[in-house]
């Protein structure tokens, strides 16, 4: 498995308390097929609190195509700005393939 680098921080941005996704195209670099996948979301600060990770058939994979479906009571009422990570395992190799700012912005219906 090559090394991979996480050049630039994206910021991913949705509403708490609403069902919605993030989706992903992935270079063809790194190989979706053969490969298990974990999304998660934590606090800013120390202790590093976990807000919610997605994982097995949370992630759908279609080609190269991430989509990671997120639920209302994932979010629901934790408005505020956190870091998200995307990990991948291929061959008992976890590699960090994503990372960011993930704001969810206070639900007003």
């Amino acid at each position: 498995m090559a090394t991979y680098l996480v050049k630039n921080r994206i910021k991913i941005r949705r509403q708490a308390g609403n069902d919605c996704d993030v989706v992903f195209n992935v270079p063809d670099v790194f190989q979706v097929a053969g490969t298990t996948f974990k999304f998660a979301v934590y606090d800013k600060t120390q202790p590093y609190r976990l807000v919610f990770e997605k994982t097995g058939t949370a992630i759908v994979a279609t080609g190269q195509r991430l989509e990671i479906v997120i639920n209302k009571a994932d979010t629901l009422n934790k408005h505020g700005l956190y870091d998200w990570e995307l990990e991948a395992v291929k061959n008992g190799k976890e590699v960090t393939i994503g990372m960011g700012d993930f704001e969810l912005t206070k639900t007003r219906l």
